[in-house]
Order: C-alpha cells, then structure tokens, then sequence
C-alpha cells in the first residue's frame, strides 16, 4: 500500500527528470538493484540521494556525480 508523501524520505518512490530523462527511484539505505515495481534504489549516501532528501513534488534539486554537475525535477513523490 503506497501513501502519498509531502517530502523525500527513507521508503519514498521518486518519479524525477534530470536532464530531459526521466525515472524512477525508491530511496533507501542500501545502494542498487531494483525495487519491486522496477524502479532503481538509491542511497541516501548517493550524492542523488542526499539531493533529494527532504525536497517537494515540484522542486528542483542539483547534485554532483563523477560526471559532473546535473540538474533535476521532482516529479512526483510517494
């Protein structure tokens, strides 16, 4: 059963676009794999994860990888 969530947290699936693309992601303590409805589980260590901790549906967030600097949207949040 999924309730809506007003923020990011530990549990919550993420729909967000970074760079025109979007997906999906269950946001966790654990890094990768898939959750159950085949969306891919991030880290809240992950600099996507520690990004989106805490943001909004409608927000904009921005993090820094390896390859550089991006730019998201959030979606929505669940």
């Amino acid at each position: 059963m999924s309730t809506r969530q007003k923020v990011v947290a530990v549990g919550c699936e993420v729909a967000d676009t970074i760079e025109g693309k979007t997906a999906t992601y269950v946001v966790g303590r654990q890094y990768g794999g898939s959750a159950e409805n085949g969306a891919v589980r991030i880290s809240t260590e992950s600099p996507l994860g520690r990004a989106l901790l805490g943001k909004e549906a409608g927000d904009d967030f921005t993090y820094t990888n390896p390859a550089g600097t991006r730019h998201g949207h959030i979606e929505s949040i669940s």
